[in-house]
């Protein structure tokens, strides 16, 4: 996106996605306990399923997938949104949601990988050198909370 001016067309899908993935924490806080973590899991991707289809029909966009799109589509979710989450929400027993979300935000590196190894896509400079900040900081935060957990005293940085 270099040289490029964020428009409307940027921006408000950007800020969308933010509002609701920055919100999440609160709705996994709030289940934890409620109900297990896997049905969790379960209720929020139904729920965000029939969302998507019947937004879908409404805009008069195709379900349809051929069986190669339809392997993939299922393997893609078994592994991203079933295992992933599940275990997710797993480590939020153990560590806090911010933390979780964090870490969980840092699968845009592997997966620009992937991008790239699967579909030719071009991982630029910029990317590189914020991820490796990104990691710092989580690795950071890391260290913060396993001070914490160790002692039981509030943590700090030596």
């Amino acid at each position: 996106m270099s040289g490029q001016r964020l428009s409307g067309d940027v921006l408000l899908p950007f800020a969308t996605v933010t509002l609701i993935w920055s919100s999440t924490w609160i709705v996994i806080r709030d289940q934890l306990g409620v109900v297990p973590a896997s049905w969790s899991v379960c209720y929020r991707f139904a729920i965000a399923a029939i969302g998507m289809a019947v937004v879908a029909r409404l805009s008069g966009a195709s379900l349809r997938l051929d069986r190669r799109t339809l392997l993939f589509a299922a393997t893609f979710g078994i592994m991203h949104f079933s295992l992933n989450f599940n275990l997710l929400y797993r480590a939020e027993a153990h560590l806090t949601s911010g933390l979780c979300a964090l870490v969980y935000a840092l699968l845009m590196i592997p997966n620009s990988l992937f991008a790239r190894l699967f579909f030719g896509e071009r991982v630029s400079r910029a990317f590189v050198f914020g991820s490796a900040i990104a990691i710092v900081g989580v690795g950071l935060l890391f260290l913060n909370e396993y001070r914490a957990s160790v002692t039981g005293a509030p943590a700090r940085f030596a």
